[in-house]
């Protein structure tokens, strides 16, 4: 598959086509990462990692969903001391 570099404003730019996204699990909402990889002379696009974490984070809380899973590695040694 290839697509030219095209001029976005001041920017420069690739069309990504939709079959090629929905191959890799990504979309227009996808927050994506993008590198350089100077040995091959390639720019490399992937999703960034933790995507949706702190939203997950917050729905779980809300649900009542986020203990500790093992509330007894916590010992009572470790919980008075100091840090």
């Amino acid at each position: 598959m290839e697509s030219n570099i095209i001029q976005i404003g001041n920017s420069n730019g690739v069309i990504l086509p939709a079959k090629l996204l929905r191959q890799t699990g990504m979309d227009r909402q996808t927050k994506v990462s993008i590198i350089a990889n100077m040995d091959e002379k390639a720019i490399i696009i992937k999703p960034s990692l933790r995507q949706g974490w702190a939203s997950a984070a917050k729905r779980q809380h809300a649900e009542g969903r986020d203990s500790m899973l093992d509330p007894d590695i916590l010992d009572d040694d470790i919980k008075d001391t100091e840090w």
